[in-house]
């Protein structure tokens, strides 16, 4: 039972009809009275003389489900091809899940249907990259973006690729924004706003030996409050800290250039994202979330600035495994954690539901 705000041109009459006899009028619709909608209830709006009427059927669907619940799915088990790789780095790209893996005959591709996850399959590629390469593996508009020997490749399918440009000065790709690629390069950060075919140095507001050197990932997420805006967070370990660097980028043509900033954060303070082993980062609808080795789920909604431990996320008991870890999430907002051939996928009750408003 609820209170429903119903309204009729030039004030109508509003009657309600009897719950479980549609042909019965039960009362007048009143503002500050609630409605039983546990079932369809139908609505007329008569005219001022009750010669005519319209008749409304008004539905209320609820969903029988807590909205943050988190639920996660074991797709795949004991997968041979996944635990051969040593190092790996998942990527989602369209409708697909590619995983990009290191091995000793160089980086190999496996991917799987984000409607699936149970069934992967190798990919073969028409160009050979190094064994580190998984590691520069980004997506930007539906397509496929690595870097190998100062070339950065594109792909929509990742076995077909391309080279969009040959820069000796591009050491890795480290991520994307929603139209921008990254990379590192021997003086600090470089960004291609043409799809990887040009390149040019951003800003850093301190020395580049402050960047992460492992566990790179890139996130972005909107700002409300501006159009067109963008907060860019770059976080990985720098050998024994966590460490995170943000860059605000205007799309607006008439923009100012910004800059790197990195956050420097007292080992005291409260909220510091801790020195892990590994640390995997993933945008979520409100801030960003990361997985840590320790199987601690954090979540940030200060573009970055503070973590804290999400304790609704627990995660499945054999992901306590050694090894190295995947993690991504797709366009259904569902998270994709990938480890020692185990495959789960997870997310928020809230994040499936779809809202549909309806005018007649």
């Amino acid at each position: 039972a609820i209170l429903a705000t119903i309204s009729s041109k030039n004030s109508s009459p509003i009657l309600l009809m009897d719950i479980n006899k549609p042909d019965s009028v039960a009362a007048y619709y009143s503002s500050s009275d609630s409605i039983n909608f546990s079932k369809p209830r139908f609505i007329r709006v008569y005219s001022s003389d009750y010669s005519a009427y319209a008749e409304y059927k008004v539905t209320v669907n609820v969903h029988k489900e807590l909205p943050y619940e988190f639920k996660w799915h074991e797709l795949a088990q004991n997968n041979s091809q996944l635990a051969a790789f040593s190092d790996l780095k998942a990527v989602a790209c369209g409708d697909y899940i590619y995983v990009f893996g290191k091995t000793t005959e160089g980086t190999k591709v496996l991917k799987s249907a984000i409607n699936d996850g149970s069934a992967w399959s190798s990919i073969t590629m028409n160009v050979g990259l190094s064994s580190d390469a998984y590691q520069s593996a980004v997506a930007l508009e539906g397509k496929l973006y690595i870097s190998d020997g100062g070339k950065v490749y594109a792909s929509a399918d990742a076995a077909t690729w391309t080279v969009v440009s040959d820069n000796a000065d591009i050491k890795q790709l480290i991520g994307a924004s929603s139209k921008n690629l990254y990379a590192y390069t021997a003086a600090g950060i470089s960004v291609s706003e043409d799809k990887g075919a040009n390149w040019k140095a951003e800003k850093l507001d301190t020395d580049k030996a402050y960047l992460p050197k492992q566990n790179i990932s890139m996130n972005v997420a909107g700002v409300l409050s501006a159009k067109d805006v963008e907060n860019v967070m770059l976080l990985g370990t720098n050998d024994t800290i966590a460490t995170t660097w943000l860059r605000t980028v205007d799309y607006d043509v008439n923009a100012e250039a910004g800059q790197w900033n990195y956050l420097e954060i007292e080992n005291n303070k409260s909220g510091k994202m801790p020195w892990l082993d590994q640390v995997i980062t993933c945008a979520a609808d409100t801030g960003f979330v990361a997985l840590g080795s320790n199987g601690k789920w954090y979540k940030s909604q200060d573009a970055g600035l503070t973590w804290k431990q999400d304790a609704m996320v627990v995660l499945p008991a054999k992901f306590a495994t050694e090894g190295r870890f995947a993690f991504c999430r797709d366009k259904q907002h569902y998270y994709w954690i990938i480890r020692n051939g185990y495959v789960w996928r997870g997310r928020f009750n809230i994040d499936g539901w779809n809202k549909e408003d309806k005018e007649d």
